[in-house]
């Protein structure tokens, strides 16, 4: 969510050329084009090392995260992507 990141973290990610998504974005009807986008992105790699924040999950969904997201993304979304 835009609104729990600084805009210096976009403008850095922005020039750095990082692949994101905001949790608004994470939907079953962008799932398509999130999974296209991502698997372009992973075609450009020659390693790849994958990690998840567990901030990127509801509050509900992970509760002992130090900073919880109150919309989040749910994993019906994440597993297909993974």
């Amino acid at each position: 969510t835009r609104t729990s990141n600084t805009p210096a973290l976009y403008e850095t990610a922005d020039a750095l050329g990082v692949l994101h998504r905001d949790d608004e974005d994470m939907t079953q009807a962008n799932l398509p084009d999130i999974h296209k986008s991502l698997g372009q992105f992973i075609g450009q790699c020659d390693y790849l090392y994958r990690t998840i924040d567990l901030d990127v999950f509801p509050a509900a969904t992970a509760p002992g995260d130090s900073a919880p997201a109150a919309r989040g993304v749910s994993f019906d979304i994440i597993e297909p992507l993974l």
